[in-house]
């Protein structure tokens, strides 16, 4: 076999961002801050038309400041850390019915020393300098079993391997542990799509299993009897479920397109690492995972008539574990919630301009994403929006 023409290219990104916000509460302004700097570079080569290898680094340096977030003396803190990455990325086609992909990657996270605050009411222990070395891989498949000339095909997909989730800044700012770790995960998901004769609608399912060590979750902690929300490591746990979906065209003037995922979590080993001084009220082995519903869906309906486009969405979920310190226990249940939204988009006659119009939370419903949050009432909104061409 002769081997194929090897070509390259050669991609450099530079980014920079900037997120500043203020909320307002009762007697308090929370104001947060975010600069990030990052670059990246990857080259991309192929080996004729059924492989490609791809090999990168990257590079982001990361500034946060939160004004909840202050030493002992009342002043504030910034978080300074950076992160370097560096991969390998694979792709083979096998004919035009099989593809598969698989990546290895390394990791390097390093963050500044953090000053903590000695205090009842916003306790956080003072933080070393850290370094840590992460090594992940994944792969995934695609599989055509049947394609049609009517349109008609069922494909089969899976993927596998495991990450890594740094803490986030507002994580460590308001953690009590002083070796708060990354989350890591290992993953396996499998599922099929199918698409109907004539291709106007398409039906998926897919079936996932995650193990997460150290995972992230938010608990209730107590300090010289003042009680709050911090977040900490649970040691081990896992969440498995479904997903399924669909999709249908309607005669070529709209779509309406659907998901419903059912969620399973459980905690396998809880292992707190608070302070030693601390009562700290982690989750159980056996309890589920906080603030993961156990249903979840989504549905949308979108009509075009010419450039004038209109559109229903309906999102929510059932109910779920959640935390509400003030009342003096750690889990309560947060009720689920349906809600409406509707909108159009109609020409106003110039190309790519069109008046439009929405509204959210149509039936006005009142909830709570996160318990002590209430979401928006019903809101309506009305613009211009200018697309060039």
């Amino acid at each position: 076999m002769t081997p194929g023409p090897v070509h390259a290219t050669n991609r450099f990104d530079i980014s920079f961002a900037h997120w500043r916000s203020s909320t307002t509460q009762p007697f308090v302004t929370q104001d947060i801050a975010t600069r990030r700097f990052q670059f990246r570079y990857h080259i991309d080569r192929s080996f004729g038309a059924a492989t490609t290898v791809s090999i990168g680094a990257e590079r982001e340096w990361e500034f946060a400041a939160d004004s909840f977030v202050r030493d002992t003396a009342g002043a504030p803190v910034a978080l300074h850390r950076s992160f370097a990455s560096y991969y390998l990325d694979g792709q083979r086609s096998f004919g035009t019915r099989v593809f598969v992909t698989g990546n290895v990657r390394y990791d390097l996270l390093q963050r500044l020393p953090l000053d903590g605050n000695d205090t009842a009411e916003a306790y956080r222990p003072a933080l070393d300098r850290e370094v840590r070395h992460l090594f992940n891989g994944r792969g995934a498949g695609t599989v055509v079993v049947h394609r049609g000339g009517d349109g008609s095909a069922v494909i089969v997909r899976f993927k596998g391997g495991t990450a890594v989730k740094a803490p986030t800044a507002e994580d460590i700012g308001f953690s009590e542990n002083p070796r708060l770790r990354p989350e890591r995960s290992a993953s396996l998901v499998g599922g099929v799509e199918t698409t109907l004769p004539g291709g106007r609608a398409t039906i998926t399912a897919e079936g996932f299993a995650f193990l997460f060590d150290d995972l992230i979750v938010p608990v209730v902690v107590q300090r010289d009897h003042v009680r709050r929300v911090a977040v900490d490591n649970i040691g081990r746990s896992r969440a498995r479920g479904v997903t399924v979906g669909a999709s249908v065209r309607l005669s070529g003037h709209g779509v309406a397109s659907g998901n419903l995922t059912w969620l399973d979590t459980r905690v396998l080993n809880a292992d707190c690492r608070c302070d030693v001084s601390t009562s700290c009220l982690a989750l159980s082995a056996g309890d589920r995972l906080v603030r993961r519903p156990r249903l979840a869906g989504s549905a949308s309906l979108v009509l075009t008539a010419g450039d004038h486009t209109a559109f229903v969405t309906a999102g929510g979920r059932g109910s779920m574990l959640d935390l509400e310190p003030t009342e003096g226990q750690q889990v309560f249940s947060n009720s689920g919630y349906l809600t409406l939204s509707a909108g159009v988009a109609i020409s106003l006659g110039r190309p790519g301009v069109h008046l439009l119009a929405r509204v959210t939370n149509l039936l006005d419903r009142q909830y709570e994403e996160v318990l002590g949050y209430p979401a928006p009432r019903r809101a309506a909104v009305i613009g211009v929006r200018l697309a060039a061409r």
